[in-house]
């Protein structure tokens, strides 16, 4: 139920249609064959648990860590793939990829921050011409620009939230802006482009993106056909053709911008390598996102990880979103109300990634976790306010579950107000008191008085 079929867009007055799409489905909700206009026909099939084994022309294979490998005989150590169809990978003592070979030839070695934040690139050439590549975050871990090394081709990348919604490009004094379908979505609607100093956009194109919201068509303004594309079965961008000079698309999976200079996809929290379908760094939830740290999913044809982080769908159905748009409440049950551990500092009795309640000394000597994204902030806050409580209301009663009930009025505020980083139901107050009882420091009976 609700699955897209069919796409159709035919240009007024004609009767050949610009986009033209279907899918099928098998009785599980797995995508099994799509029919496009310009492609043809691409079949998939699935293992038991999920994993895409064929996407067209091509086969894949994991072991049962869920790692991509060539040979049923092939082990794979550590969750690190190391080499796979003519690419060779390493990895520092952190697990960040290292190093990456191409069958080209071409070498490309990665350094990282002390956040373990890609921060520039050194690309050996075929022909040992060698490009250096560098990238800078601010201080919410989004990157806001990237540059080749003594080159005045700066990229420079504006954010609201976690969405991307502009990107200056100050070698071709472009301009370019990002609509989203929704405030709650990554998928993209339409992008303007303007020239420098101008007020007015010299381009506008429209989005077509496919069931899982991957761009396959751009059209202007007067729907002329302007890019499409096709991908291969973990998101690479195959094969391109760009209708109209200089035309932008640089995105792939949901959230994830391509870097010409790599290859890799840029996710948010962490880059994407998508000859392989699998994340270039450790998952920085750790665990709690799953056992296999580089894991993106299953598959990508029912599957989105805008942040970067981990996705798990339990026994029952409801997902556990592990990045920064959940805060840890686990919205597709809206019925049960119940709390997913998030991220450092979201869930219940969940500070830092200890199991226990929030003590300023132990903040400041360093034995808590940092938060990973807005969010998580957010609850960092919500448990210092909690402590606060405590300590000036020792004895409990109304006065001191009149001040936690503040604390989370200001936990629901401030998710509110990270629009773009929250999907689904929006966070309430009302959502939220259904598990204010359950381990957020309010009091059982708040009528109760402490003895002296």
């Amino acid at each position: 139920m609700g699955r897209l079929v069919q796409q159709l867009a035919v240009l007024e007055g004609s009767h050949m249609p610009l986009v033209q799409r279907s899918y099928e489905y098998d009785l599980v909700g797995n995508l099994i064959q799509t029919q496009d206009k310009r492609f043809g026909t691409t079949n998939y099939r699935y293992d038991k648990l999920g994993q895409i084994q064929l996407a067209g022309q091509e086969l894949f294979r994991f072991d049962p860590a869920h790692n991509i490998i060539e040979r049923e005989s092939e082990r794979i150590q550590n969750n690190q793939v190391t080499a796979y169809q003519g690419i060779t990978y390493r990895y520092d003592e952190f697990g960040n990829l290292s190093q990456r070979t191409l069958p080209n030839g071409e070498v490309q070695s990665y350094r990282y921050n002390a956040k373990d934040k890609l921060v520039e690139v050194t690309i050996q050439k075929p022909n040992q011409a060698i490009e250096t590549w560098q990238y800078q975050y601010d201080v919410l871990g989004r990157r806001i620009s990237k540059r080749l090394e003594n080159q005045e081709n700066l990229q420079e990348f504006i954010w609201d939230g976690s969405h991307l919604v502009q990107e200056i490009d100050h070698k071709t004094n472009r301009t370019y802006c990002y609509i989203y379908s929704h405030p709650n979505s990554y998928e993209p609607l339409a992008q303007l482009v303007f020239a420098k100093n101008s007020k007015n956009p010299t381009a506008c194109y429209y989005y077509h993106n496919d069931q899982i919201g991957v761009p396959r068509e751009l059209t202007d303004e007067n729907g002329k056909l302007c890019w499409y594309g096709d991908y291969t079965g973990w998101g690479k961008l195959k094969n391109e053709y760009a209708l109209v000079e200089n035309i932008h698309q640089p995105f792939r999976l949901q959230n994830q911008y391509a870097d010409d200079e790599t290859g890799l996809h840029y996710n948010f929290f962490r880059y994407y390598e998508p000859n392989i379908g699998r994340f270039t760094q450790l998952d920085p939830i750790g665990l709690a996102g799953g056992e296999n740290l580089y894991r993106f999913a299953p598959n990508v044809n029912e599957w989105v990880d805008p942040l970067g982080l981990f996705e798990y769908v339990d026994e029952y159905g409801d997902s556990y979103y592990y990045n920064a748009s959940f805060a840890g409440l686990k919205i597709l049950n809206s019925e049960k109300k119940e709390f997913a551990y998030h991220g450092n500092w979201c869930g219940p009795g969940w500070t830092g990634g200890k199991h226990e309640s929030y003590s300023k000394g132990n903040d400041n000597n360093g034995y808590y976790k940092n938060p990973v994204g807005l969010l998580d902030s957010a609850c960092k806050a919500h448990d210092i306010c909690y402590a606060q409580c405590r300590k000036e209301h020792p004895c409990g009663g109304v006065n001191k579950k009149s001040c936690m009930d503040k604390c989370d009025d200001g936990l629901v505020a401030s998710a509110n107000e990270i629009k773009s980083d929250t999907r689904g139901t929006p966070l309430t107050r009302s959502a939220l008191s259904g598990i204010i009882s359950l381990n957020l420091g309010g009091d059982s009976n708040p009528e109760a008085s402490c003895r002296r």
